[in-house]
């Protein structure tokens, strides 16, 4: 019924109202399963519209829909057009980007190339370009630009998947990664919250160890105001007092905006820059002692999904009913635990942090276990599911993780796989080994081709193997 309802509407409208109506239209006739409608009218709204930003996003839209299909060559044509644009500056970047990638997918490998040159030369290229600037260098045989690149990639301005795979393509070329440089061991020294509030400092204690959590949030809120108008020592000094009463979701915010810049883009081998530990915490380990943990998970990779879900906050509810810090949905919980031969949890026990890592690490478990130890699949499942999982594989057989991951049908669950890998790299580093802990579940090789989509699905072309060209099923941008 939407769709008529919108057409309807777009009648009584002009102008750019009736080009955001037309926008929505064909954007819900795409989720409902109709994909070639769904681009047809996109593509009329664009022909209408040619000069508004509705133009830009519709040939956007519909170079995202044949992407997702694996019709690369038609990808790549909407993507130029919505380059072409006159209202393409905002997403100029994003669908440079775009257009590259279909050319990989093509085989157009130094096209691609190009454009990933262009970014670099002009400073502005983030770590994927590095990336896959280094992989189309493997692909041509030409190691030395490839070992260039990948030492950018491994040393990102901040924590990225794409350091992840970078470091593990090195080793593999045996080469070592880079360390950030080592400065004197002068941290910013926390300002305690009691230097300037002892009383009510003690009072929101109190609170929080009498478990009134919400009273003792405001409280201390009440004691500190906005975290922007506090300065570095002190933003610091109160991340360690929450951390302290144990209220990680508050600590992690303290850690220091932008402290990054100061400690670095990413943290050295157990780092002793406190901020590193209360952005990335191993949080309630006090209640997670003894508890049931099943082998083949490691403890970093459920820190690494925790931080992702929650942010440690206990009592978090996604719009979706997904609960507590590991972000369960209730029947989720209940199917895992009756595979554990535990009592059926409530829906308030999921936000105990005790019962919500269990089933979340046995969760994860069988998540492993389906696919081999293969990290990345296990994330993807625990975001979205394995049956989204397997028809993602099923649909795209023998691609690289790499690529698979680049290739992933929803927005979120892309981003999703991509956070969580570079949460655990960082977990990794500042309590681990590094990558040594979690390389061989991450099946990556510098030898890997490329593969090509050729016939309708792409322009063939250079290198690489054929792959698969079915539809993935409805795109979720």
């Amino acid at each position: 019924r939407a769709v008529p309802i919108l057409e309807r509407l777009a009648k009584t409208t002009s102008g750019k109202e009736r080009a955001r109506v037309l926008l929505l239209a064909a954007r819900t006739q795409g989720r409902l399963g109709d994909v070639e409608g769904a681009i047809a009218s996109y593509a009329s709204l664009a022909s209408e519209y040619k000069a508004y930003p509705a133009a830009t996003e519709a040939w956007r839209k519909i170079g995202l829909l044949r992407l997702d299909q694996g019709r690369y060559t038609e990808a790549e044509e909407a993507f130029q057009r919505a380059l072409d644009t006159p209202a393409a500056g905002a997403l100029a970047e994003e669908l440079e980007w775009k257009l590259a990638w279909t050319q990989v997918r093509q085989g157009k490998f130094q096209a691609a190339d190009e454009h990933f040159r262009a970014w670099i030369e002009k400073g502005s290229a983030a770590p994927h370009v590095h990336y896959w600037h280094a992989r189309l260098a493997l692909a041509r045989g030409d190691r030395d630009s490839a070992v260039t690149a990948l030492r950018v990639a491994a040393a990102p301005a901040s924590p990225s998947c794409y350091a992840v795979f970078a470091r593990i393509l090195l080793r593999k070329l045996g080469v070592t990664p880079p360390e950030p440089e080592k400065g004197p061991e002068r941290f910013l020294e926390p300002v305690s919250p009691r230097k300037n509030a002892e009383t009510g400092v003690r009072r929101s204690e109190a609170l929080y160890g009498l478990g009134f959590f919400e009273w003792a949030r405001a409280d201390s809120w009440a004691l500190h105001g906005r975290p922007s108008r506090l300065s570095a020592p002190e933003r610091l000094g109160w991340g360690v007092w929450y951390q302290q009463v144990g209220d990680f979701a508050r600590a992690t915010r303290f850690a220091g905006a932008g402290f990054r810049s100061r400690a670095g883009g990413y943290p050295r081998y157990h780092d002793g820059d406190p901020r590193w530990r209360l952005a990335y915490p191993r949080a309630f380990r006090d209640k997670l002692e003894g508890i049931d943990w099943p082998d083949t998970v490691p403890e970093d990779l459920v820190y690494a999904i925790m931080r992702q879900e929650s942010r440690f906050d206990t009592w978090a509810v996604s719009p979706a009913g997904a609960r507590g810090p590991m972000q369960l949905m209730p029947e989720t919980a209940r199917e895992v635990a009756r595979r554990l031969g535990m009592p059926a949890p409530s829906t308030r026990l999921l936000h105990d942090p005790r019962t919500a890592v269990t089933l979340g690490a046995w969760l994860l478990a069988g998540h492993l276990e389906r696919y081999g130890g293969n990290l990345p699949l296990a994330i993807a499942a625990y975001n979205a599911g394995e049956a989204a999982v397997d028809r993602w594989l099923e649909e795209r057989p023998g691609l690289p993780i790499d690529v698979f991951l680049e290739e992933i049908s929803y927005a979120e669950t892309r981003n999703y796989v991509r956070k969580v890998l570079a949460n655990l790299w960082v977990y990794s580093r500042l309590y681990g080994r590094g990558l040594a802990d979690f390389a061989d579940e991450i099946p990556l090789e510098p030898a890997s081709p490329l593969p090509v989509v050729s016939g309708s699905g792409g322009g063939g072309g250079q290198g690489g193997t054929s792959g698969g060209g079915g539809p993935w099923g409805t795109f979720v941008p």
